[in-house]
């Protein structure tokens, strides 16, 4: 492994190889679908009124990103 240049070795069955950049790829896609998700939800706060105290709350950040990603998605 060489971090300075990005390189990993993998060794095994060809089979285990495949396996590993599948997983790799997915983790890869995944941090990005986060970053993108977040970046886009940045100076955008999502709050509800508290129907007891009538106060608006904010949801907190991880929802914030979703409900967020959903509205700009026109999803339900």
């Amino acid at each position: 492994m060489d971090i300075t240049k990005g390189i990993v070795e993998l060794k095994g069955t060809a089979a285990d190889v495949e396996e590993c950049k599948t997983y790799f790829h997915k983790l890869n896609s995944n941090l990005l679908n986060q970053a993108r998700k977040i970046a886009s939800a940045q100076g955008v706060v999502w709050s509800y009124l508290h129907p007891e105290t009538k106060q608006w709350i904010q949801y907190p950040i991880i929802l914030n990103v979703e409900i967020e990603d959903a509205y700009q998605k026109r999803l339900q």
